[in-house]
């Protein structure tokens, strides 16, 4: 007998009969933010200094525009074979960074880095951007005040430790934001960089299957940007 595989999109189809998204959302303790949704532009969302605007979206880039982000690094080994892959195609790349994975800040508030800052000191060298992804990966639209802060604000610190060419952007842990995250972000001159395109590479182990979402959504939408997550090897 020839072993047979279930196809993957079949699964998919049928699990999300099961589970809904906003469901296990809920059920997970995370909760959609004051728009109502993780990935619609908040309506009362205060504009950067300079007239720079406090979110950017994949639809509206330019046309044939597509634009590779990474989410939840450094990896100590993963991050590294991104970069040699973009590098070797001679393609853009952006990396959003949880800061304990950088390091920690000290009693008196200096950056303490750990070893993964040195994956991270690759990246700006080989022309790749770094961006703030929160301290803790935490879920910000159930924080306030100072903690909402400190997520941000301590991994800023962080990230202009490891380089000074870190990049003013920042990406809401699944992408739960709301007004008060945003002028946080406004406060420290950051702007809340979002997408329009996810690879679901976190959920989905196959990576052909991977690649396949990808195209077909870039094929659809002819401009985007695009979600993927250097901590697991389909990515690569």
């Amino acid at each position: 007998m020839s072993p047979k595989r279930e196809r993957w999109d079949d699964y998919v189809a049928a699990v999300r009969k099961l589970y809904g998204r906003e469901a296990v959302i809920r059920d997970s303790g995370f909760v959609a933010d004051a728009a109502g949704s993780t990935l619609e532009p908040l309506p009362d969302a205060p504009l950067m200094r300079g007239q720079r605007e406090a979110e950017v979206f994949g639809k509206g880039l330019p046309p044939k525009t597509i634009v590779f982000t990474f989410d939840d690094g450094p990896h100590p080994r993963y991050t590294d074979e991104i970069r040699a892959i973009l590098k070797r195609y001679d393609v853009p790349g952006t990396f959003f960074q949880v800061g304990h994975n950088l390091g920690a800040l000290d009693a008196k508030g200096a950056s303490k880095l750990g070893p993964l800052a040195e994956v991270d000191r690759r990246l700006p060298k080989d022309g790749f951007v770094i961006g703030n992804h929160s301290f803790t990966h935490a879920q910000l639209t159930r924080l306030h005040e100072q903690a909402l802060t400190d997520e941000v604000a301590k991994t800023d610190q962080l990230l202009q430790s490891v380089s000074r060419d870190r990049a003013p952007i920042f990406r809401f842990p699944y992408g739960a934001r709301n007004k008060e995250g945003l002028e946080v972000l406004n406060g420290l001159k950051l702007t809340s960089i979002m997408w329009n395109i996810d690879s679901l590479d976190w959920a989905d182990p196959v990576p052909a299957s991977v690649a396949d979402r990808v195209l077909k959504a870039i094929a659809r939408e002819k401009k985007g940007i695009v979600l993927f997550h250097d901590i697991h090897p389909r990515a690569i």
